[in-house]
């Protein structure tokens, strides 16, 4: 990596990651003010009810949208048929989806007595159709370096959501302000992006081109599917236990971390695998994007974890309202969340550059494993005790993704003196005790 720092200039890897940054920033910079505008007014309950309500929303984003953008950014050609056919097909799969998502919130506000939770994801459904419609525009522009246009597309959508959300704040509908704001800001992306593409679904059909697509996006999707599942047992739990004030003050420190992190890695993820899917496997090249790319990750992440860390508790008492002081330990301890954050999502999207899937899909796994074990440790901090459960799943699979990455090898040289470890042991007994192993004659 050293190497790499001495060689590194702010190229296009630098310029697309500022740009999909600032396309990924802006809703979530907006959503953010809005959630602390809205803090004071609506109080932690509220905000715990919109956290349940999102994770049946989630499904879409993160089972269709983040996989198929990811599959198709990961092709070096994206003719017109191959997206015309995905347009057809997600379209297909984000209906098959709404009984799926109108079940899942009327199963979520059965069990925790919330009877305005249906209502409010049944209102949230277009967001769902929306999001998953514009999968094509969006890898469109990004394939063809129009990283530009969805920051500008984005920026335009998340100041009209942010407006809509500040006027029903005004006019008193409370949590629905919330719904207006989440459905203004799907809605008019999805439009402001086909209209910076021109790019339309054409006649045609490629039913074969699909193919590929469709199983990478499955094996993406299998992933985000582990991480969803592992968000709504993380999400009732935490409501179970604390209550949806409880969870509201877990969402705060949540957003934070998204605001001044989580866009920033996924940029920088995407534009990593861009990056390398520009040069052929194997070569320096890719090795060298990156390493920027990880060297960028760890310059962006160290300032904001340290501020975190140092005035976290002071500035959400002052911005949101004493109503919300047991969000400042979380947003402490969520510094080491935002270390770890843009390195793994750098590692992640290199293990999908090379189609390893199902490599992921076992990180994936074991990350909702050691969650589920580092869990206990909120019988010492309570909810402090669930964000270091975090923190250290992401250590932990941090770790995990750069022995894989960087192991002599990468995964083939780990299994290959993995098959070897037999061999060296029987010649380091052999050595111990002075005796040669003859093959036996005859």
């Amino acid at each position: 990596m050293i190497a790499g720092l001495a060689s590194w200039r702010p190229s296009r890897l630098l310029r697309d990651a500022s740009w999909i940054s600032v396309a990924l920033m802006a809703p979530e910079t907006v959503r953010g003010l809005v959630f602390l505008a809205l803090a004071p007014l609506l109080g932690p309950e509220a905000y715990g009810l919109m956290g349940l309500a999102a994770m049946v929303i989630a499904v879409a984003t993160l089972l269709l949208r983040d996989g198929w953008v990811t599959a198709l950014l990961a092709r070096s050609e994206l003719p017109d048929p191959l997206l015309s056919s995905c347009f057809r097909a997600l379209a297909m799969f984000a209906v098959a989806l709404i009984p799926a998502i109108l079940g899942g919130g009327w199963l979520l506000g059965h069990i925790f007595t919330e009877p305005l939770l249906p209502v409010i994801v049944a209102a949230l459904v277009p967001a769902v159709l929306a999001e998953t419609v514009a999968v094509p525009a969006r890898a469109w522009l990004l394939h063809h370096r129009r990283s530009r246009d969805v920051a500008l597309a984005s920026t335009i959508a998340a100041m009209f959501a942010g407006i809509s959300a500040g006027g029903g704040a005004l006019a008193g509908w409370g949590v629905w302000s919330l719904v207006v704001f989440n459905l203004s800001l799907s809605v008019s992306t999805s439009s402001l992006l086909y209209l910076r593409s021109g790019w339309k679904p054409g006649r045609r059909f490629a039913s074969g081109g699909i193919r590929p697509v469709l199983a990478a996006a499955a094996g993406i999707g299998a992933g985000n599917a582990v991480l969803l599942l592992e968000q709504i047992v993380l999400r009732s739990f935490v409501a179970a236990v604390f209550g949806t004030a409880g969870l509201g003050a877990l969402m705060l420190m949540r957003r934070v971390v998204d605001l001044i992190a989580g866009a920033t890695s996924m940029a920088l993820g995407r534009a990593s695998l861009i990056g390398i899917a520009r040069y052929p496997a194997g070569s320096s090249d890719r090795r060298r994007t990156l390493v920027q790319a990880l060297s960028l990750g760890l310059l962006l992440a160290v300032p904001p974890a340290l501020l975190l860390a140092v005035a976290g508790e002071a500035a959400v008492v002052w911005l949101a309202g004493p109503e919300w002081t047991d969000s400042g330990p979380l947003l402490e301890a969520g510094a080491l969340l935002v270390l770890a954050l843009p390195l793994n999502a750098v590692l992640a999207q290199w293990h999908y550059g090379h189609h390893r899937t199902g490599l992921e899909l076992g990180l994936r796994i074991l990350g909702s494993l050691l969650l589920l074990a580092l869990l206990p440790l909120v019988l010492v901090g309570g909810l402090t005790g669930v964000v270091l459960a975090m923190a250290g799943r992401s250590w932990i699979l941090l770790f995990c993704r750069l022995l894989l990455v960087y192991g002599t090898g990468g995964l083939p040289g780990i299994l290959q003196r993995t098959r070897r470890a037999p061999a060296v042991i029987s010649g380091y007994r052999r050595k111990r005790t002075g005796r040669r192993c003859t093959p036996p004659q005859g």
